[in-house]
Formats: C-alpha cells, structure tokens, sequence
C-alpha cells in the first residue's frame, strides 16, 4: 500500500480527487447513482485534505489558504454577480433566474456578510468550509505543540467534529458555515490519524473490499434508495453510525479504484484532472447553464430550465446525465488549461497565487 511521505506527491490522492470532483458533476447531473454520490463525497474531500495536512507556522499558512482559497472564490462569485447583474441591467435577468432582482451592491454585501453566493458559485460553500478547517487544525496544532499535547490533534479535531454535528441536530446554523466546518473536523481529523499511522497498510483489503462494496451497495441501493443521505448545504445528515458507516465503506471504495486507475495506462488524465479540482468546483454549475442554453436553442428543452441550476429530470434521464457530466468536465478542464497561460487567469479560475506564498 502506497504511503505519502513530505518527499514525494501521492499520484493516488490526484487520481481519487479526480474521482471525487467527477462523482460531484454526475451527482449535480442527476444521475440515477446520486444516492451513492451522496454517501460520501464531499467527506472525501475532507479526508483527503486531513491526509495531506502537514501543518507549519501559523501566520504563514493562514495566510496561504487566504490567498489561495477565500480570494480566488471571492473573485469568482463577484464575476457570476456581475454577469447577473449585466443581466439586470439590458432587461434580460428573468431568462437565468426567478424572483425578485438583487441590485449589484445588495449581491455583493450578502457575498461578504453571509457568503451568499450566486448560483453559479453556490458549489464555493465547500471552499469555505475547507478554509475554516485548515485553519481550525493549525491553530489548534500551534496550542496543543504550545502545552506540549500535540499527539492530541486528531482526537481535538475528532471532538469538534462530534460538536458540530450536535449543531446540526438541534438546528444551530452558525455564520459562515463555521458548524460545517466544525463537523467536517471529524473527517479531517480521521484523514490525518489515517495518514500518521499508516492504517490503510493494516487493513486485509481481501476481506474490507468485498465488506465495503456491499456495504456501499446496501445503502445506495436499499437502505436511501431515492434519497440523499448526506447533504451539506441543507444540513441534512443521518445518524451517526449509519453517516459513518455508509460514508467510509465508499471512501475506501473509491480509494481502491483509485489505486487501480492510478497503475494504468490512463492514469495521466486523471492526474490532471485531479490537479484542476479547483476549476471543475467553481466552474460546473455556470457551464450546466451555457449546455442548457443549447438544448433550448436546439429544441431540447423548455426556456424555463435556464432559471435551474440542475438539469430537470426530463433531459438527465435516458443518459442525458452522462452528456452533461462528460462535456462539463472537459469544458472546465479546457478552461483550467487556458486559464494556466496567464498568471492572473490561473489564480482566478485554478487558485495558483502568481506570487510566492
């Protein structure tokens, strides 16, 4: 079992990132394997980043994750509301969306205020989230090394995973899904005791592939079947036990199909990929958009579906959603890559700061 070590880049996380942000575009598809989606991708994510986390000086790596976390989804949720509000303004506003208008200044105070994102940024959420538990980690990684206790992150991270789902239980909603990220600690928190004792090279993948592919198969296809089993934005989330259960069945999944795909000769896509998650997050929801302009254009689908922010049932059945999936993925990845050309391009749309940081 591959191992990351501080020296040299685990190849299988790029891959099952790549995964990850794939099942993200097919789950906002409306594709018949959402409710598996939904078991445990956006905890992945979290997992991930806890396995990758290493730390450092406080002041520096808060100030890294600003720069290439909050202000690049910052700018890009300003330019989705300036397009809205271009929109706004040539009368045109009532094709992309419903309700009453926003003027410019009104988006942008919710932006900042609340992080009321746009539609077409609503995936940003995650980064914030993200954001707020690298820096809970760190900050309690500085006091903990302080007091001479830091072996005790993981179960401090682990804690406040348990407080934040207690939040969500009573339906305490703190600012800027600051109780988010206090749930998505425990994940976090996992992916860093994961990564320190090297647990996957003890587990008899023999007897916990089989355990965790029908496991994922139960809950997918019986246990939810029809519903979401985990939704963050909406706080909705199942007991704790089965949450688990169902969640790191599927991780460990998808970890392993990663570590096939990650030995074949088609690794080097999904490497790619996997390095332009960013793009992909930020991007989807406003090419879903352009791809149903199209099929209204081309008679596909009724006007009224560029006001939705996923596609209705009516144009992802029949395999519409592999469609979407498929082109939106290329399109942003197409964007990824001319964004790289310049350096100011590649931080907005790929979060790469054309500073040292």
């Amino acid at each position: 079992m591959k191992e990351l070590t501080s020296s040299k880049r685990n190849t299988r996380v790029d891959v099952m990132k790549a995964i990850l942000i794939i099942l993200v575009v097919m789950g906002h598809s409306n594709s018949p394997w959402t409710t598996y989606i939904y078991l445990f991708h956006m905890p992945a994510f979290f997992i991930l980043s806890g396995y990758t986390y290493r730390g450092g000086s406080v002041g520096e790596y808060l100030r890294k994750k600003f720069v290439t976390i909050i202000i690049p989804a910052l700018t890009i949720n300003l330019i989705y509301i300036a397009f809205y509000s271009l929109m706004q303004g040539i009368g045109k506003y009532e094709i992309i969306a419903s309700g009453e208008q926003v003027g410019f200044m009104e988006r942008v105070k919710g932006l900042f205020l609340w992080w009321a994102a746009p539609d077409f940024g609503g995936a940003t959420w995650f980064l914030l989230v993200l954001f707020w538990i690298d820096c809970i980690a760190v900050i309690m990684e500085f006091v903990l090394r302080k007091i001479g206790k830091e072996k005790f992150l993981c179960i401090c991270l682990l804690i406040t995973g348990i407080g934040g789902y207690l939040l969500t239980v009573y339906a305490v909603s703190l600012p800027y899904y600051l109780d988010l990220a206090m749930l998505g600690c425990f994940y976090y928190g996992c992916g860093i005791l994961i990564q320190k004792t090297a647990l996957l090279s003890y587990i008899d993948y023999k007897v916990m592939l089989p355990f965790c592919i029908i496991s994922m198969m139960f809950f997918g296809r019986f246990y939810f079947y029809g519903e979401i089993s985990m939704n963050w934005p909406t706080r909705s989330f199942s007991t704790p036990f089965i949450q688990l259960w169902s969640c790191f069945a599927s991780v460990y999944v998808v970890w392993w199909v990663a570590g096939l795909i990650d030995i074949s000769k088609i690794n080097s896509i999904f490497l790619w990929v996997g390095r332009h998650t960013y793009c992909i997050l930020i991007m989807h929801f406003a090419i879903f958009r352009c791809l149903f302009g199209v099929a209204v254009c081309a008679g596909k689908a009724p006007l009224i579906q560029l006001q939705h922010l996923t596609p209705d049932i009516e144009i992802s059945y029949g395999g519409g959603w592999i469609i979407i999936t498929t082109v939106t993925v290329l399109l942003c990845s197409a964007i990824a890559k001319v964004a790289e050309k310049n350096r100011w391009t590649n931080y907005i749309f790929n979060a790469k700061a054309p500073f040292g940081v």
